[in-house]
């Protein structure tokens, strides 16, 4: 056993560090005295094991009475991002200081040191809104892409959950509430996180930028996320107000704007939250120019969870790169008028996935009340609910396929767009069209897949299997040689124990109406025998700790308990 120093004696040290100076702000494009640092992993040189990052970090216990602190300023330092099975994120960390004119030197001054992995500026998100006049008092925008037609695929009873991540969003609207998303897990007011997902009653969401769970506006100037949930999913059918493209999709409620109604400052712990609590489809209506290698992060462990993230392409009415539209594998969505024309605010480009209306967009606003606005901020929510419908109609249908169909089921507009060839994605969105594809994939028959957590266990370990087959299977055989229990009959086995050394096979038959699969995975299992006692002599003098301590300074570390 080694005793290692800790990911916050690590900070400490990092802060310890003096560099020439040079001296650049921050522009308008990042957040102001706010940077991220992500720490190398500590690794245990003997063993090989990877110590991870602490679950706190906490400016009091640093030793902040030094040069490097009264020249920077730091007020802060925290974990950047909560609970995450990402390693990189855990070990991410938002540092905050009051120099910021200084910016750019204790960026450099942190680089110098062999224990951070990256520092960089935090991009400075915002929302997608063009300002405009109110000139219509209806919903064109859902007779342009033939949603009447849609909703005779599906209309109510969806169980497809759209995270709306904006500045906030009013939950108590009454063209919302209906539609509102409520935890299952979470009991309202107990003060307890029954869950256990680190949110105390997340009951529909949570505000990332204050830390409560309140996702409501506080005032009128919080209008932006209520728009935009409107448009994605306000009750339909409800003699109320306005109809939404999703008709009954689940609004899941996240607030990322602290202070400041116009900064997304949470916007990427909001993508977090949603990805970590079942959001099927999220809807970002904001982002920067800025590229942000944790920012992608973020993105990518969001997709892993089999999150769909829809994104503006944003205003400026340029093709430049807009974040997080133009993350790999984000949904880019570009916005037209009632004529199908490029909006005249519309970023476009090669990187955009597709279009949808966004001017002239009637939805709700705070309080009780509804409102005109236009930018492609109105434009993304469209598609995210129409994508949330899609799911509603097939729920077994991956990803991959329902993305698919909403492309190639677009309507060609480059005769209305001429000069923007191959620079509004697929086309302008067709819900009519898009539903019909998913319809089309209700008659197949299932494919059967699954995957098991550990794979390597010790004699009497035991292995949880999760049941991954598409296409709405509707029974399920599974077989485990060497389990125990060795076979079981439904979805969600119990964990399965393994007594014997050895490899063993796993196989899992699904079907439905229309047909069967078998999968069988070879040698997915591997058992191996306990560990044999090994004796350890202590030394004829001396204390238990002289002996499990590391000579000092051994391996970059320093002695400890």
């Amino acid at each position: 056993m080694r005793i290692f120093k800790s990911a916050l004696g690590i900070m400490a040290a990092v802060l310890l560090f003096a560099c020439p100076a040079f001296t650049q702000g921050n522009g308008s494009d990042y957040q102001e005295g706010r940077i991220y640092v992500r720490l190398k992993p500590n690794v245990n040189a003997k063993t090989g094991e990877i110590i991870p990052a602490p679950l706190s970090f906490d400016k009091g216990n640093l030793p902040f009475a030094n040069k490097l602190n009264e020249k920077f300023k730091i007020k802060s330092m925290g974990r950047a991002f909560r609970d995450l099975a990402s390693p990189k994120l855990n070990a991410t960390t938002v540092l905050e200081f009051d120099r910021t004119d200084l910016t750019n030197e204790l960026i450099a001054t942190l680089k110098k040191d062999a224990m951070v992995e990256l520092v960089e500026r935090i991009p400075q998100d915002r929302k997608h809104l063009t300002p405009n006049d109110p000139s219509l008092s209806n919903q064109w925008h859902l007779a342009k892409i033939n949603a009447s037609s849609a909703w005779d695929y599906f209309s109510t009873g969806s169980t497809a959950v759209v995270a709306v991540v904006d500045d906030a969003v009013e939950r108590f609207h009454p063209d919302l509430n209906a539609n509102v998303w409520v935890n299952p897990k979470e009991i309202a007011g107990n003060g307890l996180d029954d869950d256990g997902n680190g949110f105390v009653d997340d009951i529909n969401g949570w505000d990332v930028a204050d830390n409560d769970n309140n996702p409501d506006p506080p005032t009128a100037a919080y209008s932006h996320g209520t728009h935009v949930a409107g448009i994605a999913g306000s009750a339909t059918n409800n003699g109320v107000g306005i109809a939404s493209i999703g008709f009954s999709v689940k609004l899941m409620c996240i607030k990322a704007s602290g202070n400041n109604p116009d900064a997304i400052i949470g916007g990427y712990a909001g993508l977090l939250y949603a990805g970590n609590n079942g959001a099927h489809v999220v809807n970002c209506s904001w982002g920067s120019s800025s590229y942000s290698a944790t920012s992608e992060e973020v993105i990518n462990f969001v997709l892993s969870k089999g999150t769909i993230i829809v994104a503006s392409a944003g205003n400026n009415n340029t093709s430049a790169l807009n974040y997080p539209g133009a993350y790999a594998g984000v949904i880019s969505v570009a916005s037209t008028d009632i004529n199908d024309v490029k909006s005249g605010f519309s970023t476009y480009g090669e990187w955009v996935k597709i279009s949808a209306p966004g001017s002239n967009i009637l939805s709700t606003v705070p309080f009780g009340g509804y409102g005109i606005k236009s930018g492609t901020s109105m434009a993304s929510p469209l598609v995210a609910g129409l994508v949330g419908l899609m799911r509603s109609l097939n729920p077994g249908m991956p990803n991959a396929d329902l993305i698919d169909c909403l492309y190639k089921t677009s309507a060609s507009i480059l005769q209305q767009n001429p000069i923007f060839p191959g620079q509004l994605g697929a086309g302008r969105i067709d819900a009519q069209a898009a539903m019909a594809c998913v319809a089309n994939t209700l008659s197949r028959k299932p494919t059967a897949l699954f995957s098991g957590t550990p794979t390597t266990v010790v004699q009497g370990g035991t292995v949880q299997f999760t049941d991954r087959s598409i296409y709405n299977p509707t029974t399920w055989q599974w077989s485990f040689p060497g389990g125990t229990p060795n076979s079981f009959n439904g979805k969600t086995p119990p964990a399965i124990a393994y007594n014997t050394a050895g490899k063993y096979d796993v196989t899992l038959f699904v079907s439905n109406a229309f047909g069967n699969d078998t999968r069988t995975i070879t040698n997915m299992i591997t058992v191996n025998d306990p560990p044999s006692c090994v004796s350890v002599n202590f030394p004829a003098s001396g204390t238990i700790l002289d002996f499990l301590a590391p000579p000092a300074g051994a391996n970059g570390f320093q002695n400890g308990v």
